[in-house]
């Protein structure tokens, strides 16, 4: 849940922060010689690979969570030193 909201808030505000920033950034001082490359994003292998991205990372907490919640016994929480 927690790599889940992290990773769509941090996308969302890279996204929003390049909207705003970017369109008032000067490309070049000067206009180049050379044709201008083509940026554009094919959406469908884009979002493939975010996808791919917050899978594994959603198996890696599984992973990680699992072998913890394991050694976690209802006696031991019961234990207090007070």
């Amino acid at each position: 849940m927690t790599l889940t909201w992290a990773a769509v808030t941090g996308v969302l505000a890279g996204v929003t922060a390049a909207r705003v920033a970017l369109p008032r950034v000067p490309e070049f001082a000067e206009p180049p010689l050379t044709p201008a490359l083509a940026y554009a994003i094919v959406p469908g292998p884009a979002v493939l690979v975010a996808a791919a991205a917050l899978a594994a990372c959603l198996v890696a907490a599984a992973a990680t969570a699992e072998p913890l919640l394991r050694g976690v016994r209802v006696e031991r929480l019961r234990e207090s030193s007070a």
